[in-house]
Order: structure tokens, then sequence, then C-alpha cells
């Protein structure tokens, strides 16, 4: 274990941390087993504040701090044990520099697991922000956001952000991991980020949310450096990571708006035009649907309309009872 130690100690000692984040160095860590307790300068017997991979505080500094489960040291991925310790030495930054977006891991019980609508969102979503880390492409990102925006609708405000903190919180960490491993062997960070994207098709971990979310920050970071955005912060800041996205609209969003403000103006410079109404009581039975538009409970026909039979030549605009799909209460021609 001394010699794994050491191993690590010297693959850290040439990790560029600043690199990775800006303000981020290495901090004090300890290797474990069931036994004993491996440090720079000691050996301790071990006790339950060693549970896990995590950063603790530690006679007044905090300590990132890795279980060693196999009996082999040989057998340790080294390169991945020191990315695994990065990933622990920044939260320790996050503890250190006051960061507040931790999970309320009770709430997050409550997250939907079996919502489909939630879940196919959510891996078209990965879908989406794969391409934008993939290709580079600013489109994909946009496309991400929109559905998220639209899985944040289906379930709720106060589960969505439990699910933004934990990839926040867990994703930038796993992205610090990522990005040793980068540095000390670019092949093995190829792998990675391959595994992290299947995780991220699985529909099986669909039922993981909390694991979910170390691949989906880590990856949302990927993406968020190859396309130049930068989300670099001081870890103080209250925004979930999601924030640091630009919400750009989709195509699809800015058709829909310059199409319905276009649809305004059409009414409007009609009704300018035409103030003639007419009161009815009176049912749609005749219409032209290529040429007839609906805004509000206003139709507007431009070639005719039948009202209980009766021909009127259009154009016409009908004033429809609220909510209804046919009935009429007055007409403008």
């Amino acid at each position: 274990m001394k010699k794994l130690y050491d191993e690590v100690s010297k693959l850290l000692g040439a990790v560029d941390f600043e690199g990775i984040w800006a303000g981020f160095s290495p901090f004090d860590f300890a290797l474990f087993d069931k036994q004993s307790i491996y440090m720079t300068d000691k050996t301790l017997q071990w006790d339950e504040r060693f549970l896990g991979n995590t950063a603790i505080e530690f006679e007044g500094k905090f300590l990132a701090i890795w279980e060693i489960t196999s009996q082999n040291d040989g057998e340790v991925d080294v390169e991945r044990l020191v990315s695994g310790i990065v990933h622990e030495m920044f939260h320790a930054l996050q503890k250190q520099q006051g960061d507040r977006r931790w999970v309320d891991e009770l709430a997050f019980l409550n997250y939907p697991y079996y919502d489909i609508d939630n879940a196919n969102l959510k891996i078209a979503e990965m879908h989406y922000l794969m391409r934008a880390f993939s290709d580079g492409t600013h489109e994909d990102l946009v496309q991400f956001v929109a559905l998220r925006n639209a899985r944040r609708r289906i379930i709720g405000n106060d589960i969505f952000t439990q699910e933004m903190m934990a990839e926040t919180i867990e994703g930038m960490a796993e992205y610090a991991g990522l990005m040793t491993l980068n540095q000390l062997n670019r092949a093995k960070f190829v792998e990675d980020v391959s595994r992290r994207m299947d995780v991220l098709r699985s529909p099986d971990m669909l039922l993981k949310p909390r694991l979910w979310a170390y691949s989906s920050g880590a990856l949302l970071c990927l993406a968020l450096k190859t396309l130049g955005i930068n989300f670099h912060h001081h870890l103080s800041d209250i925004r979930p990571l999601f924030d640091f996205v630009p919400k750009n609209k989709t195509a699809v969003e800015t058709a829909i708006r310059e199409y319905k403000l276009k649809l305004r103006k059409i009414f409007d410079d009609f009704l300018k035009k035409h103030t003639s109404e007419t009161k009815i009581n009176a049912t749609l039975t005749g219409y032209d649907p290529m040429n007839m538009q609906r805004l509000d409970d206003n139709i507007l026909c431009t070639r005719f309309v039948m009202l209980d039979g009766i021909y009127i030549e259009g154009p016409v605009m009908l004033h429809m009872e609220k909510g209804s799909k046919n009935q009429v209460v007055s007409y403008t021609k």
C-alpha cells in the first residue's frame, strides 16, 4: 500500500490542477483499507471516519480519501486511481470555497423514476448533448436545452432542482477527474468518456438518477469546453451548472414565435380595415380548411364560410363562443 501511495503522489505531482479549474490545487489525500490509513507522513489504524471515496475534514484540513479494496496493489490502475482522487480533491475544493449546491438526498428519493415521458426525453436530451460534444455543434446544445426545459415542466421544479444539483456537484468533480486522466493518458481519457456516454444511452441507468448525474454533468462540462463556452466560476456561486449554458432559441421556437407575431399582425390588420360586425348565434357548418386560421377565439376565413348552411363570401372573421370550435357569436366583414 505504501508503494501505491508513493506512485499516486508522483503522478499527482505531474497534474496541472490550475489548468483543470482556476484556483484548484492539490489537497492532502489518504488511501485506506479496513485495517490501515496511509498518508504522506503517517499510517493510522482504520476508524469509521474513513468510509468510501469522498472528501472529509481531518485535523483541521480537507482530506481526499480513497478506499483500496483490492488485495493486490498490482491490480490497481494507478492513473485511473489518480483521476478518482482528483475527483475527491475537487469535492474538497467545493467545500473549501463554500459551495452550497449539495443535493438534498432524501428529497431526491422522490425522483419520478417511472415517468415514461421524462425518461424518453432524458435519453433524447443526452443524444443532443453527446452530439454537441462530439461534433462541436452549438445547434445541438440548443436542442439539448430545449428538451431539458421540457423535462422540467414534466417533473416539476423541486425535483428538477435536485437533479441539477447532483449534476453540478458530481459532474464538475467527475470532469476534474477526466481532465486529470486526459493529462496522464489520453487513450484512457477517450475510453472513459466513451463509457460515460454509454451510461447516458442506457435505459437501465435512468433508474439511477444520482449515478447518472456524474456522467451527464461531466459530459456537459466537456461539451461546453469543446464549444468554447466559459463555465468556470468560483464555487460559492449558487447557480447550477445548467445555468451556465446559453439559453438560445431553437429553430422551432424561433419559427413559432415569428409565426405568432405574423398571425397577430394579420388579424390586427384585418380588423383595422374591416369594421362591420354582425351579431349572430350560429354553427359553423362549411369552410375551406386550407384558407383559414385561428387566433384565440377568432377565426379568419379568406375564401368563404357557411353559418347554419348559409354561404358568406370571404374574407370574414368569425368571433367564436369562448373555447368553442364551431359556435359563432358574431362575424366581421
